[in-house]
């Protein structure tokens, strides 16, 4: 009889395992198609948060200096409000969502470092003076190629976020990073070059340091 009691109290504990770990399961399996929802929304409008970044990036590389017609730094520009430069919320939250769920990783670390170093160059723009020149100097063309980097970032990123390519190629150059700067007019004969390449070096690195692998 106690036997008999004893196999019949681990039969029971066993099917309320099996129990336990089908519920355990299910919760699982509801966890990760949520996830996979909100990354395929999320990724669905990931151009449209994309446009605006690199909108943004462009805005950026003329928020803190004037120029002169070669691509010079010459003096400050106007003041206008540090707001400028806030990413939406709505596109905050595109990236977050696909930071938080996607199972892509090259996805994840390449959005997690534009809102880094967007986040590093708002602070960045803060406050920024010539120190009483009238000309920039490195560190001010530094300034100038980290929003053009970012701004880079952005781009390369495009294609796959629009499903033209199934892998999100690491393909930053320095010509990449110079691009940015012809766009916004600013990089157009050896002089301007010089003044530009020492940053332009610096981001192409950090870039692969930090993505290229």
């Amino acid at each position: 009889m106690f036997i008999f009691s004893s196999l019949l109290y681990l039969f029971a504990s066993a099917v309320a395992l099996a129990g336990v770990l089908k519920n355990l399961d299910f919760q699982r399996e509801q966890v990760e198609d949520t996830r996979r929802r909100k990354a395929q929304s999320a990724r669905a409008v990931l151009p449209n948060a994309l446009s605006l970044f690199m909108d943004l990036a462009r805005r950026g590389l003329n928020y803190n200096y004037s120029f002169s017609a070669s691509g010079r730094i010459t003096g400050l520009a106007t003041d206008s409000e540090i707001s400028t430069l806030a990413l939406p919320p709505e596109a905050v939250e595109i990236f977050r969502e696909l930071i938080e769920n996607s199972n892509d990783e090259r996805l994840r670390d390449h959005l997690f470092e534009i809102l880094r170093e967007h986040q590093v160059l708002v602070a960045r723009s803060k406050g920024r003076g010539l120190g009483g020149s009238t000309s920039g100097s490195s560190e001010d063309y530094c300034h100038v190629v980290h929003w053009a980097y970012l701004s880079a970032l952005t781009g390369i990123i495009f294609d796959y976020a629009r499903g033209e390519t199934k892998t999100l190629e690491r393909k930053l150059t320095e010509t990449t990073i110079q691009g940015q700067l012809h766009f916004a007019k600013l990089l157009f004969g050896p002089e301007q070059q010089e003044c530009y390449q020492g940053a332009v070096d610096l981001y192409f690195r950090t870039y692969q340091r930090r993505l290229a692998n």
